[in-house]
């Protein structure tokens, strides 16, 4: 009976630390293993549906915590190859949860993804335990992305117009800007000015041989 009870014990906390400590849910990890000490990503190979995000815009993180620690969760970004993490760091969120709840603990944050093209980008998430700050201990998850850049367009640095714009259209002559909804100058309105000028002059001279 004793050996019963110490393998269903052994068993039960050998599981516990197989899936303990902290984990990606979305963007979609590699794998669920919340257990990863061995950085930047456990050595798994890449995955072959990493999730498209837009570049430019803000990307939301869902994660959770299944052993209490204080400390931080770090976000980081690879173009390639799972390397240069510490170059790209997103953002730093504190473990404020420790002391509230039950295990899971859930979080969520939202980063700028970068506007660049980029098909081998990874996600990675580290959770710092800081029991001693000085010397932290880490567990790491992380998900692979396909950045696409943002199609909008920017104004030409040169002076010019971008390559959506259309440039202005300009009428002929006096060199004013022909505008889509302008008319042509009133021409009734042109004659009759000039009539009442020639009725002023001929009064005038009428007036000066009096």
């Amino acid at each position: 009976m004793k050996k019963v009870l110490f393998a269903f014990v052994l068993s039960f906390f050998t599981s516990s630390l197989a899936f303990a400590h902290a984990r990606l849910m979305s963007p979609t990890p590699r794998n669920n293993n919340a257990g990863i000490k061995i950085g930047p990503c456990g050595g798994l190979a890449r995955s072959l549906s990493p999730t498209v995000v837009q570049g430019g815009q803000t990307l939301t993180i869902n994660w959770e915590e299944t052993i209490n620690h204080p400390g931080k969760f770090i976000f980081s970004l690879s173009y390639a190859n799972d390397q240069n993490f510490t170059q790209n760091i997103l953002s730093q969120v504190i473990d404020n949860m420790n002391s509230t709840g039950d295990l899971p603990h859930r979080f969520t944050t939202q980063v700028a993804i970068p506007d660049v093209d980029c098909a081998t980008c990874t996600l990675q998430m580290i959770q710092s335990m800081e029991e001693n700050p000085a010397a932290p201990t880490f567990y790491y998850s992380c998900a692979d992305i396909q950045i696409v850049k943002s199609t909008i367009s920017t104004p030409n640095p040169g002076g010019g117009v971008s390559s959506q714009e259309a440039p202005p259209t300009f009428g002929s002559g006096c060199g004013l800007v022909k505008n889509s909804g302008s008319q042509p100058p009133n021409q009734f309105l042109m004659i009759i000015v000039g009539v009442l000028a020639a009725v002023a002059t001929v009064a005038a001279f009428r007036r000066s041989r009096s």
